[in-house]
């Protein structure tokens, strides 16, 4: 499984469990927020490959997602902030989940107001993945 498929499906999967369920949308895939009080936004930006050995028989990916909660403006700060909440709780630094490592406490920034109506939460979270590497 890739670092953008362990990530992106679980903020599917806690997207999917919220009454009424959340939109998510994606990089590079169209999306349509008409109609929508709330919807997600996926970005992953990857770093640099790290060798973790000297004999780089191991490497380390890091990078960061960011996870923006798009609520339409006039409903109050909590709705987005709430939601922000649980993508957090969703990617625990420890105990580490599947083979992507949060590595430090995902966060929230300050929201920023879209000028066509939308109030954005921005939401950080740092991953790894450690990978053996396949001699060719």
């Amino acid at each position: 499984m890739t670092i953008r498929q362990e990530l992106e499906g679980r903020v599917k999967a806690l997207a999917a469990a919220q009454i009424p369920p959340i939109k998510v949308a994606y990089e590079d895939v169209a999306f349509d927020p008409t109609g929508l009080d709330a919807w997600l936004e996926v970005i992953i930006v990857p770093a640099a490959t790290v060798n973790v050995t000297v004999d780089a028989n191991r490497i380390r990916e890091v990078g960061v997602m960011q996870v923006n909660v798009w609520c339409k403006t006039g409903q109050g700060a909590g709705k987005g902030e709430k939601i922000a909440d649980k993508i957090i709780a969703a990617f625990p630094m420890m105990p580490p989940t599947g083979t992507v490592w949060i590595t430090q406490t995902p966060y929230k920034s300050r929201a920023i107001k879209d000028e066509s109506g939308w109030r954005i939460v921005p939401v950080t979270i740092n991953y790894r993945k450690e990978n053996e590497v396949v001699p060719t």
